[in-house]
């Protein structure tokens, strides 16, 4: 899996704001100025969606044009922006954290076998929904006679401001599948942890006389799998206790600074996927790009990229936070 998870960390370094690793301190600088221009390019070439598809002859129609552009163009850097100064204020809190964790339980090579497959599987749905259809609708923008390069310009610019906004939902996706992944390795050994206590107590408390019998028959008792000082276990219990204490605590701190770090971000995601979900139908309903408008089985392909977005947002999230009520249910 590292001959091809090079790209994955390349797509990161390239369109992301959030660290590949814990050890990388750097700062996009350079895209983030290359996004800035083309938002303000976007900003002030919107006005041209009006020559793709129907005229807008009348401001409501030049509305629900202009829109469409203009959400994903301020979601995108409103983002970014908000990402740079989180990172920059929490991402240290969070490394820490992450670093303290690792003394109690360090990773293990399966565990980072299984951590770069999910994100190999998420980045590659990411990018076969959105670069695919994107190249299409280019190539479609092209044919057109009433479409120079400004237009297409624009398209393009709007394009990689959604694929920026894909890229940190896939590192917020990734930070959250290896935080559920520690603490169902905890609530796991909380299990074991549990199952062995109460082996041991039903073998300690087990009748003197049924031991006595089992000696006389010739068989072994199962007292002697515990043949230990119960201070002992008391005592180690209570070390374990207190390991898996301090840990579980330090991925609940985790999980409050990752929401810090992502809370702006992912409340621009939503805006701009309900926005994008919205016109698309209603463009291709009401064919508003005319000759511009997609097959249907392009669309389907475009909302599906839309909902498994917005889904694994949802879904990712739900299930670290439900791994840490289990917890407390033992």
């Amino acid at each position: 899996m590292t001959w091809s998870y090079w790209p994955i960390s390349l797509f990161w370094k390239t369109f992301g704001v959030f660290p590949v690793s814990l050890n990388d301190h750097r700062t996009p600088v350079l895209f983030t100025i290359c996004l800035i221009i083309s938002s303000i390019y976007v900003l002030y070439y919107t006005p041209l969606v009006c020559k793709v598809g129907i005229q807008c002859t009348n401001e409501m129609v030049k509305i629900l044009k202009e829109i469409f552009p203009g959400i994903i163009n301020v979601t995108t850097m409103v983002s970014r922006i908000a990402l740079l100064c989180t990172v920059k204020l929490i991402f240290r809190k969070y490394k820490e954290t992450l670093e303290c964790y690792e003394l109690y339980s360090p990773t293990t090579p399966t565990e980072v076998k299984c951590y770069k497959m999910f994100t190999f599987a998420t980045v590659s749905v990411c990018l076969l929904l959105i670069i695919p259809i994107n190249i299409i609708r280019l190539h479609i923008l092209s044919g057109l006679e009433e479409v120079d390069g400004f237009e297409i310009t624009l398209y393009i610019l709007s394009y990689v401001q959604n694929l920026t906004m894909c890229c940190s939902e896939t590192q917020f996706t990734a930070q959250c599948f290896m935080l559920h992944r520690k603490l169902k390795k905890i609530n796991d050994e909380i299990i074991g942890l549990k199952g062995s206590l109460i082996d041991f107590s039903r073998y300690l408390h087990q009748p003197l006389q049924t031991e006595r019998s089992t000696c006389r028959s010739g068989e072994q008792s199962d007292r002697g799998l515990f043949d230990v000082s119960p201070r002992h276990v008391s005592g180690t219990t209570a070390d374990a206790i207190e390991t898996l204490r301090i840990r579980h605590w330090l991925l609940r701190e985790a999980i409050g600074y990752l929401n810090d770090l992502f809370s702006v971000q992912l409340c621009m995601s939503a805006c701009a996927l309900s926005t994008m979900i919205f016109f698309d139908i209603y463009y291709e309903m009401c064919h508003v790009m005319g000759e511009f408008s997609l097959s249907n089985l392009v669309i389907y392909n475009w909302l599906l990229q839309y909902g498994i977005r917005y889904a694994g947002i949802i879904l990712i999230s739900h299930f670290t936070t439900k791994q840490v009520d289990i917890t407390f249910t033992w």
